[in-house]
């Protein structure tokens, strides 16, 4: 296989290398580098059976092609070449192919793709929901961030796939309804499994844009299905999602615009040996008002109804997998307990995030986020949102603020409705060599009831950063991050189906952790940038524990 994939490598190499030489104009060489080294120490009271210094991490090189056989036609790839911290001589390294897309367009007028997608619709159809541990963080965390979305194909709100994609459009000469867009998709989700009975597994749909003198009116269809007869088939399932969107300028009210999304969804889960069909059927509906007086100042109110049965694989989603553990220090004190991940670990450590969505609710953590874990599509949801979008002050400072108000449509486990309210603000500021940023993100969740039935839960993220220019070449950089939770919960564990099954108690007795981070940024070019931090990091909570961490992050793009 690696001889196969190396060969297949140098023909690639050495055709493009020939065509280049030919035809200068029709090929192009892009790519990154980069080296991440990080050396930590792990401090724990009475432990003395655990590791407590740990040095890694790795270089690595990804080279990209583009090949343009025709002026309607572009290939485009990226290989990786990557060695990993301690491999000398070639002992620790791996390559491989890390995106293969072919593109064009057909008669001037059908643009497609096949291969690597990066597919994004609505919060309610198609989502890559965004992280839950930050608010507005430092340039110092940034870095670090950036690394996380590069190797995880985060790209905005947008999903990675691979399929087929094709788009287009036509004029309709008409001064009320314009043009029409159409943009479809089809990938595959998941491969067949024949050990297990899981058949193949795709996910198609699209949207259709009727652009108006009115504004923009839209259709979209999301659809998760099962490929029958891929193998012996003993369960099949199907999920539909049909949306309609609408912005709409008010041309008597020219500061004023409407923004209107509903739905509905469709679940089928067929077992084909009992002979029985379950059809779980719900539907949604957000309104919105935006009011912009100028350029500097943006208000926003909408409110949202979200089914306790709506089902949206592609869009209820989180980006970490909190169930899982870092392989860095994974066990603490002299039992071996299995060590609680926290602020650091997401940032710098092997932890596990999502590239993809199945038909299963993800775990979350409602210490981070409890009002709307899923994003605008987490189901069960009903209340109203008043944001400040945009208020910017003598092109310095800008503002923006979001409270919602949030209650259940339906108990969980009980007749008690749960309460949420969540509030974040943010703020950024530039004045000259120095700009400093800073957020705040509080939510609560209550619920009356007896005692069994009694939920109390407040947490609070807080994000601040300082930048200092003290040339134009090199900066100083400080980071920090707070985090806090306190109360009970009461978790929902679902079943196949996504109906809660139980309801798995958990208590945060006043937890708190902190993340500081000063670093010096050497700016060589716009391209190239060497970071050298150092961080410290503390958890007060069940288990305690403090980091000590050294980085040096070199990136380089050509």
């Amino acid at each position: 296989m690696n001889m196969r994939l190396v060969t297949i490598c140098f023909l690639v190499f050495a055709a493009t290398t020939i065509m280049a030489q030919e035809r200068v104009k029709k090929i192009e060489f892009y790519g990154a580098a980069k080296t991440n080294i990080l050396h930590q120490d792990f401090n724990v009271d009475g432990d003395t059976l655990n590791l407590s210094k740990a040095n890694y991490g790795h270089s690595l090189i990804d080279l990209g092609i583009l090949v343009r056989p025709s002026v309607n036609t572009e290939i485009s790839t990226e290989f990786r070449l990557r060695n990993e911290l301690g491999g000398f001589w070639g002992g620790a390294v791996t390559y491989g192919i890390r995106k293969l897309t072919l593109k064009g367009i057909v008669n001037d007028a059908i643009r497609y793709k096949i291969g690597d997608l990066d597919l994004e619709m609505t919060p309610y159809t198609l989502f890559n929901n965004n992280y839950q541990d930050l608010v507005n963080e430092a340039t110092v965390f940034k870095m670090a961030r950036e690394v996380i979305d590069y190797e995880n194909y985060f790209s905005g709100n947008a999903w990675r796939q691979q399929g087929i994609q094709s788009s287009y459009g036509f004029y309709l000469n008409n001064e009320t309804f314009k043009s029409i867009d159409v943009n479809l998709f089809s990938t595959r989700n998941r491969t067949a499994d024949p050990s297990s009975a899981s058949p193949e597994r795709l996910f198609s749909g699209g949207q259709i844009g009727l652009n108006t003198s009115y504004g923009l009116l839209t259709f979209h269809s999301a659809n998760l299905f099962d490929l029958k007869n891929t193998v012996n088939d003993m369960k099949l399932y199907y999920n539909l999602v049909n949306t309609i969107s609408a912005n709409i300028s008010l041309a008597e009210f020219p500061k004023f615009s409407l923004n209107y999304e509903s739905g509905i969804s469709k679940a089928n889960y067929e077992n084909l040996i009992e002979e029985e069909t379950v059809t779980i059927e719900d539907y949604f509906w957000n309104f919105g008002l935006i009011y912009s007086s100028n350029k500097k100042i943006r208000l926003s109110v909408n409110c949202i109804n979200t089914g306790p049965q709506f089902r949206s694989p592609a869009a209820q989603n989180i980006r970490l997998g909190y169930s899982s553990s870092s392989n860095v220090f994974p066990t603490i004190g002299n039992n071996l307990a299995i060590r609680n991940m926290g602020l650091i670990d997401y940032l710098y450590n092997d932890v596990f995030y999502y590239k993809s969505f199945d038909s299963q609710l993800d775990l979350y953590n409602p210490a981070f986020s409890n009002a709307l874990p899923y994003g605008l599509a987490t189901p069960n949801r009903k209340g109203f949102s008043v944001s400040l979008d945009e208020l910017t002050i003598k092109e310095q400072l800008n503002l923006s603020s979001e409270i919602n108000m949030i209650s259940e449509i339906i108990g969980t486990g009980t007749t008690q409705l749960k309460s949420f309210m969540k509030f974040v603000a943010k703020a950024n500021y530039d004045y000259k060599k120095w700009s400093a940023n800073a957020g705040l993100a509080y939510e609560t969740t209550s619920r009356d009831g007896q005692a069994y039935e009694k939920i109390e839960l407040s947490s609070m993220l807080f994000d601040f950063g300082f930048d200092f220019d003290l040339t134009d070449q090199l900066s100083i950089l400080f980071g920090t991050k707070y985090h806090m939770a306190d109360g009970n919960e009461l978790l929902a564990v679902y079943d196949s189906y996504n109906n809660p099954l139980y309801f798995d108690p958990i208590s945060y007795n006043d937890q708190k952790q902190m993340l500081n981070s000063i670093g010096l940024m050497v700016n060589f070019s716009e391209r190239s940038k060497l970071t050298a931090s150092l961080s410290s990091f503390s958890q007060k909570a069940e288990q305690e524990y403090t980091f000590n961490q050294l980085q040096l992050l070199y990136r380089l793009n050509f």
